[in-house]
């Protein structure tokens, strides 16, 4: 069919009129049903081009044969948007409001208008500077987090894409947006320079992510399963706005600059058909989720940064965090040799798109820099919004993807095997509205693009996991029994292979050491949170004795004073006290009472201070307990709810056994009563005969009778008439005797047979009655059943009642004794 349809096509499109029909539509703000318009024209011109049938063709088998072995997934899009960098109530903010839709997507209605004109009401004007006011866009997305969202929101958007690169599939999430829209805090977190206590909510998703792979290891793995887990940090850096800069920012050379790795190439991936690698990283292994969070900072450490108008460390250049995990289950339902996955997930901090004339450098001097860099990074941006818009527009085969590294190394979300989530990040501000009509005009565009998602199963031979195992294995070979018939290794010998074979241990990744090492990781965060704890203690037990030091010291310098001031003057003192008045005497003693009273409140404060410090440890103390009894009601809860969740699944099978016993008793009862209906039939027809009998034989009695009065005339007659014989009279009266006794046997004959009919027809009236008996007892006994599984149901759902309001007492008593405002249970 598609030979023949492209045997029919006219002539090549006109391309140039195809991007213009598409630049109008875009710019027209028609919104979604305007894009669906214009890409289902560009898809019905495409397919009448027909320039290289056969390449259609074989194309055509190919996504044929795919859609048939695995569902195509769309890229995930979810919009995020940053607080204000004003104060709280700045009007001049855009209004975004979301409607839900079916099948998991939602509508933002972004109005730049409201802003405006909060702006101009406070300002005392009535109309804009351009004279005209922006139109409202609708967009479509996934999801929306608002300025009051967390770091744990988005990434519970994010995880199921980690749990796909678990299971052997690949993944990919990115961060695309302006400059200080918020990016970098959304992948990484802030900054580690900022401070030593970092606050646990702000980690990004790098960090969440490292942990959600070992919980997976830890829960869902097998007791034989192993994993092998290891990181690189790329950067895609452009100074000159031209060339693009490879930068593996986990290596480092001699003079610890960075180090532009000229190895660096990207290439086909040979695993993965339609996908690029870049060849020359260093991979680094992952042992736990600090070493994972280790190699982040280290390599945004050496990322280029620059201080701009719009953020204080804007990105400069594009990073890569890709994480390969190894899964090598060893049990196999078929018998078959052991299999390794290999997942891969790229974490992609894009660097922010940004306007030369907005924009500028903090320092004059790095302004020609920050344009060269501005370039470069809008150059990369572009590549990816052409390929993304050639892949919507049908053009699957010449989508420019070569045209940049980075749509190299995304190849596979555009269009690949990857699964994919794009955060579009953007701000409320409404002097930035036109980029953030970019932002989610592009996030919306990556909505279209579709990935065929497939689990990735490599060689043996290529599989780092395996490699390792063996080379584990024999290291402990050797240190028990030693190769090639030596004896075993000693002294540094020994231990060098024994601190190999730790290290190669502890690559290995198994249910029991990802446990391990999430309760280490639990532990060391209950020691910092110890650390700090005691910190604190210790700085105010320092500022403490400092000002009561500094008291002591005062009141030893007022002492010394009055000393001396006595010493000094004794004389005088003598000569003044005979001849003063009690005035001067008094002043003394005031000043005596003042030094007396100021120490007093010193050892007040003092007190007070120290009586504070007991009450904040008490606090302290209380809340651990207030926790630990939440944790333990909590599970008392959990437990009470899965009794409650089992006896609804017993009430549950309880009432499909009732309502199978149910429909049994139905078909039974189906099958009496075409049983009794059948009968009914039988007594109508058995009626019927036994009445057409009745008069048969009533017929034939009374032509019997006649047939018995008529011999009786005729032998009367024959009697009358004379002469006859004796012998021959004798013989025709035998004769008609034997008929009248013939005749009088069948008539007996036929009452017996009608004396049996009507006894058959009683039998069936019984059958019949008692049928119908059954029936009403069946009825009966169905409503019974209806009714109890019906009270059993009420109760079930009245004790689910009960628990969810015992539930949110508990958790309105907890937040109430923490003193933090209680959350709507969900």
């Amino acid at each position: 069919k598609l030979l023949a349809r492209a045997r029919s096509l006219r002539g090549p499109m006109d391309l140039a009129q195809l991007r213009r029909n598409r630049r109008a539509s875009l710019d027209s703000g028609a919104g979604t049903t305007s894009l669906r318009a214009g890409a289902i024209v560009e898809k019905n011109r495409l397919r009448r081009a027909g320039t290289d049938v056969l390449g259609l063709a074989a194309e055509a088998d190919v996504q044929k044969e795919v859609i048939e072995t695995t569902p195509e997934v769309a890229v995930n899009v979810l919009v995020r948007c940053r607080p204000h960098i004003g104060a709280k109530e700045d009007p001049e903010s855009i209004a975004i409001t979301l409607e839900k839709n079916k099948g998991g997507k939602a509508t933002l209605t972004v109005d730049p208008c409201d802003g405006m004109e909060a702006a101009r009401s406070m300002a005392g004007t009535g109309a804009s500077s351009s004279g005209r006011n922006p139109k409202v866009r609708t967009f479509r997305c996934n999801a929306y987090c608002n300025e009051e969202a967390k770091q744990e929101d988005v990434f519970s958007h994010a995880s199921p894409v980690i749990d796909q690169v678990m299971e052997g599939s690949n993944g990919t999430i990115f961060c695309y947006g302006i400059t200080g829209s918020g990016k970098t805090f959304t992948m990484s977190g802030p900054p580690q320079d900022l401070g030593n206590a970092r606050d646990p909510n702000d980690e990004g998703i790098v960090q969440r992510a490292a942990i959600r792979i070992f919980e997976y290891i830890r829960d869902n793995s097998g007791a034989d399963d192993m994993f092998a887990v290891e990181a690189s940090f790329l950067e895609i850096y452009s100074g000159d706005g031209v060339r693009e800069t490879l930068v593996d920012l986990l290596a480092a050379d001699t003079k610890g600059a960075q180090k532009t790795a000229p190895s660096l190439e990207v290439k086909q991936d040979p695993v993965i058909p339609n996908a690029f690698c870049c060849e020359g990283l260093l991979t680094v292994p992952i042992r736990s989720p600090e070493e994972m969070c280790e190699v982040l900072h280290a390599g945004r450490r050496r990322c280029a940064y620059m201080e701009t108008s719009k953020n204080t460390l804007s990105s400069r250049s594009h990073c890569l965090f890709m994480v390969t995990v190894e899964h090598l289950s060893n049990k196999q339902s078929n018998g078959d040799a052991p299999t390794v996955r290999r997942g891969k997930l790229m974490l992609v901090d894009l660097a922010g798109s940004e306007s030369l004339k907005k924009v500028a450098a903090a320092k004059e001097g790095d302004e020609e820099l920050r344009r060269k860099q501005a370039i470069g990074i809008n150059r990369v941006l572009s590549n990816l919004g052409s390929v993304v818009n050639n892949l919507n527009s049908g053009f699957a085969n010449s989508t420019g993807v070569r045209n940049s590294a980075l749509t190299m190394l995304l190849r596979d979300c555009l269009g690949g095997s990857a699964r994919a989530l794009l955060v579009a990040n953007i701000g409320p501000e409404v002097d930035s509205y036109h980029e953030t009509f970019g932002t989610l005009t592009f996030a919306q565009q990556m909505m279209q693009v579709r990935n065929v998602q497939r689990t990735v199963v490599i060689d043996n031979a290529k599989s780092n996991l395996l490699q390792i195992r063996q080379r584990h294995e024999e290291v402990i070979k050797r240190l028990k029994e030693g190769g090639g018939g030596e004896a075993p290794p000693e002294g540094e010998e020994r231990q060098k292979l024994q601190k190999e074979m730790e290290d190669l241990g502890q690559r290995l990744l198994t249910r029991n050491s990802a446990a391990e090492t999430l309760v280490q990781t639990q532990k060391e965060h209950s020691r910092r949170i110890e650390e700090l704890r005691d910190e604190v203690h210790k700085t105010m037990s320092t500022q403490l004795e400092s000002m009561r030091e500094q008291t002591l010291r005062d009141m030893a310098g007022i002492k010394e004073a009055i000393e001396n001031k006595a010493r000094q003057g004794a004389d005088a003192a003598e000569q003044l006290f005979r001849n003063a008045n009690e005035e001067k005497h008094q002043i003394v003693q005031n000043q005596i009472k003042t030094a007396v009273e100021a120490r007093r409140v010193v050892e007040s404060d003092s007190n007070a201070l120290r009586l504070r410090l007991v009450a904040a440890e008490q606090k302290v103390q209380t809340l651990e307990e207030l926790q630990k009894d939440f944790v333990r009601e909590r599970g008392e809860v959990e437990k009470e709810r899965r009794d409650l969740r089992e006896q609804a699944d017993e009430q549950y099978r309880r009432l499909a056994g009732i309502e199978a016993e149910t429909q049994r008793y139905k078909v039974e009862a189906s099958v009496q009563g075409e049983e009794v209906k059948r009968l009914t039939q039988l007594r109508t027809q058995d009626m019927a005969a036994s009445a057409n009998e009745r008069e048969t034989w009533a017929t034939s009695e009374a032509k019997l009778a006649s047939d018995v009065s008529r011999l009786k005339e005729a032998i009367a007659r024959e009697t009358e008439r004379p002469g006859l014989s004796e012998a021959g009279e004798a013989g025709r009266l035998e004769r008609l005797q034997a008929r009248i006794e013939e005749l009088e046997a069948s008539s007996v004959k036929q009452k017996d047979d009608l004396e049996k009919s009507l006894k058959i027809q009683a039998d069936l009236e019984t059958e019949i009655s008692e049928g119908r008996e059954e029936e009403d007892r069946m009825r009966q006994i169905y409503e019974d059943e209806v009714l109890r599984a019906d009270d059993d149901v009420d109760e079930a759902h009245t004790k689910v009642q009960e628990l969810t309001t015992m539930l949110l007492e508990i958790q309105k008593s907890v937040m109430h004794a923490t003193g933090k405002p209680a959350k709507t249970a969900r």
